[in-house]
């Protein structure tokens, strides 16, 4: 069983993983009583983690294996953000823009600007970091539906 709390496996491919973190899941609902709801499994890719909750389903049934929160890093935080999107100020409906979306965005916000056309962007790279100032207050008006910058 390895044991009680949280649990990293680290290995190469065909090692076993997902026959081990199915069977925990298994081990920890049927024998330690846990919901299905406690339990978090994260996998970096959509085929591991389409094959694990297959797995879990044919061995504790699709009803309990709805309730395991399963996928991948980035859906499993998507899921979190739009369950609790209303607390933080924000509709759950929310669009997340890679680099190339946001750099787009910024640019037609930029065209609104009186004056744009006579700045010179030939030779400038607009480049985003994760939490750059701009991009933060971009995404606000763009939430709050506003046109005006």
């Amino acid at each position: 069983s390895g044991g009680e709390g949280p649990l990293l496996i680290a290995a190469g491919p065909g090692s076993g993983k997902t026959t081990v973190l199915t069977h925990r899941i298994k081990y920890i609902i049927e024998e330690l009583g846990a919901k299905p709801g406690s339990i978090l499994v994260m996998t970096f890719s959509r085929a591991a983690a389409e094959e694990m909750k297959e797995r879990v389903v044919s061995m504790v049934g699709r009803r309990t294996a709805r309730g395991v929160v399963m996928g991948t890093f980035h859906s499993v935080f998507i899921r979190f953000l739009r369950d609790y999107a209303a607390a933080l100020g924000y509709p759950p409906q929310f669009t997340i823009y890679d680099t190339s979306d946001s750099l787009a965005l910024v640019k037609t916000c930029l065209k609104e600007i009186p004056g744009y056309h006579r700045i010179n962007f030939f030779n400038i790279k607009i480049k985003f970091h994760v939490y750059s100032p701009l991009k933060i207050y971009i995404c606000k008006i763009y939430i709050s539906g506003s046109t005006r910058l």
